[in-house]
Parts: structure tokens; C-alpha cells; sequence
């Protein structure tokens, strides 16, 4: 029984430097444990704090662990509540996947809603931090997402190995993260994602543009929120008839504003 209970804080203590679904599938034999990956399909996420360097220059660094500690805590809650694999973090940066290691019906969609989900927790953040006598740290982020076929396993040598996902989709991922800073955006997708997710899910289309770093042009859109948040053909933000002459998009720009902010 002891042995057990060792065995089983052990596997939880593994689960926290690898994703516990791939340190369950290591151990039934179900994956290799040599650098060997896969083409697939799947939604990547990429977030990235708005002015971390300036937070990192006028915060003691103690503080700093202790909030970016809560931020990932959170952050990555909704990751996983959604059926995402937390593949790792780059500085203050998350970068999630759906649809691996194991199969995801509908990752598209799981993966907006986490983009949604973790704008929304980030506000109960700032109102705890300002709570907790941190009145000066107010924290904002941008999200990219994209949906591709692209290599997903073992990455790495001998030495050290990590599960991940490489290829132009996933850069691509990382580029409308850094695009948002250009529309004023803050969850940017590509067709793709949004093509899977569009019967859930409100779009406003951006335009076509080449995202640094890419020489092809890709269409990109900005997640607003869920469909079924409004009856958009029939009612306005406020709930009431929609007589006012905007648009649906203006008015979803007026709705995200508030929501992301309240």
C-alpha cells in the first residue's frame, strides 16, 4: 500500500514537467520514447503578456513569481478544462495544443473557448491582485490560434526529449499572436480555426495580410465571442430588438469591449 501511494505521488510529481496524458501513454507503451513524431492536425495556442518586459523591470522579483505563478495557474486551468495539452512556456508565454496527444473531436472549438475562458479569468486576476494591495498590476494579453497539419512528438535528443508540435502552422500561430498588437486585437485566427469553430462562435474578418515572418498572404479573424451569447439576427447587445442601424460586427466589437473588460 505504501509502495502504491509512492508510486502514485510519484506519477503526479512526473505529471507536472510532462502532460499527464502523455506520461499515461509512455507508460502503457502506447508511445516511444525516441525522437519519432507524426503528422496531425491540431489547434495551437499562443498567449503573450502585453509589456512583461516593463512588469519584469519594475516588479520585485519575488512578486513576480508569486503573480505569474497565480496568472499560469489559472491560465492553464482553463487550458485543460477544455481538453488542451499545456506544451510549454516560453518566458510568459503559453503555448497549448488541442487534438494531441489524444484525439479531440470539435479541438477548434475547445480551443476558442479556452482563448474566451482565459480573457474572462484574467479579469477575476486583476480584481484579486488589486484586492491584494497590488493596485499597480493590472496584466493584458494577446492570443493567436490557428488550426494545421503539422509534426507532432518526441522533439528533441538523447539527452533531453519533449513532447510538441513543430511546423508552419504552429509558427503561424505565434505570428497572429504578435499581429493582435497591429489591429488592436486581442484573439486572433486564422480561416482555418474559424471554419471549425464558426457554429459556436462570432468572427469579425480582419483582412488579409502577410504576418511577419511569412511571405504568403492568410486571411485572419478576430474571436469575439460565443454565438449563443446573443441572438445576433434579432437582438442587441443589450438584449432589446436591435434598431440602432450598426451592424452585427460593430455591435460584437462593442459587446467584446465590455466583456473582456468587466
Amino acid at each position: 500500500q505504501l509502495s502504491f501511494s509512492a508510486m502514485e505521488r510519484g506519477l503526479d510529481a512526473f505529471a507536472k514537467y510532462v502532460p499527464r496524458d502523455v506520461v499515461k501513454m509512455m507508460l502503457s507503451g502506447a508511445m516511444g520514447r525516441d525522437t519519432t513524431m507524426a503528422w496531425r492536425t491540431v489547434s495551437v495556442l499562443f498567449t503573450d503578456i502585453v509589456g512583461f518586459t516593463s512588469l519584469c523591470e519594475g516588479t520585485p522579483s519575488e512578486v513576480l513569481v508569486s503573480l505569474m505563478a497565480d496568472y499560469f495557474h489559472v491560465m492553464c486551468g482553463e487550458v485543460l478544462a477544455t481538453g488542451g495539452m499545456l506544451d510549454k512556456f516560453i518566458g510568459d508565454c503559453i503555448m497549448a495544443l488541442w487534438n494531441a496527444p489524444l484525439a479531440l473531436r470539435g479541438h477548434e472549438r475547445a480551443a476558442c473557448r479556452a482563448a474566451l475562458k482565459m480573457q474572462s479569468a484574467l479579469v477575476s486576476l486583476n480584481t484579486k491582485w488589486a484586492s491584494d494591495d497590488m493596485a499597480d498590476v493590472e496584466l493584458r494579453f494577446r492570443t493567436g490560434l490557428n488550426t494545421a497539419r503539422v509534426l507532432v512528438g518526441n522533439y528533441g535528443c538523447d539527452h533531453r526529449i519533449s513532447y510538441t508540435a513543430l511546423g508552419d502552422g504552429v509558427n503561424l500561430a505565434s505570428r497572429l499572436e504578435a499581429s493582435n498588437k497591429t489591429f488592436g486585437t486581442v484573439v486572433m485566427v486564422s480561416e482555418s480555426t474559424r471554419q471549425g469553430a464558426a457554429v459556436e462562435f462570432h468572427f469579425r474578418k480582419l483582412g488579409r495580410v502577410i504576418v511577419p515572418g511569412k511571405a504568403e498572404v492568410v486571411t485572419v479573424y478576430e474571436l469575439l465571442c460565443e454565438q449563443q451569447q446573443l441572438q445576433l439576427q434579432h437582438l442587441g447587445v443589450d438584449g432589446q430588438p436591435n434598431n440602432s442601424g450598426c451592424s452585427v460586427d460593430d455591435q460584437m466589437m462593442l459587446y467584446q469591449w465590455q466583456w473582456v473588460r468587466r
